[in-house]
């Protein structure tokens, strides 16, 4: 049997987003031991906290990006069907751990509506300005409604500020990289 196909009652019944920590022989530890993408709890209307990390991804010779968005779809699959909060952490992304623009594409279209109906905001901190003129390039594609759900921080603890969705980020656990960042922005 592949280690990769594994059906979903098998994700399931083997796997906890809400755990840091995955058996070794799980299909999945290579991905999540990295601890790129982690459910970091709740926000104050209920609603978990999906945290992807960006500095904390491995050179892309070290990582399977496609086993990579079958982790985050897994993750998200036990939470999509309620509402949910995705905040990204784009800081520490390099030419050496960035996957290709070829792979966001396909991992947009992976994405279906089950994924988007339910997401009530989008974080990306610490945004460059490339990831900005994306934004700006690819928003007559984006739907309307879902582009109103997408907010640029560039703090940490911005998204406290600029929204009416309020992430608990005092009790998220904000990497080093992230805040020595935050910091030197000062």
């Amino acid at each position: 049997m592949c280690v990769f196909c594994v059906s979903e009652t098998d994700i399931s019944q083997r796997f906890s987003a809400g755990s840091p920590h995955l058996p070794w022989d799980h299909p999945y530890y290579d991905i999540a031991r990295h601890q790129i993408i982690e459910v970091a709890g709740d926000d104050n209307f209920g609603r978990k906290v999906i945290v992807f990390n960006a500095c904390r991804m491995p050179p892309q010779h070290e990582l399977d990006h496609h086993k990579m968005l079958m982790y985050l779809k897994a993750t998200l699959d036990q939470y999509v069907e309620s509402d949910y909060t995705l905040i990204y952490f784009h800081h520490g992304l390099t030419s050496e751990n960035k996957p290709s623009l070829s792979w966001l594409r396909d991992a947009y279209r992976e994405f279906d509506r089950k994924y988007k109906k339910n997401i009530k905001a989008l974080y990306i901190v610490h945004p460059t300005m490339f990831i900005k003129t994306l934004l700006i390039l690819f928003k007559p594609l984006i739907r309307f409604f879902f582009f109103n759900y997408i907010q640029c921080c560039e703090k940490v603890f911005a998204p406290l500020q600029i929204s009416s969705v309020f992430a608990f980020l005092s009790h998220l656990y904000v990497s080093d990289h992230q805040t020595n960042f935050n910091i030197r922005q000062r």
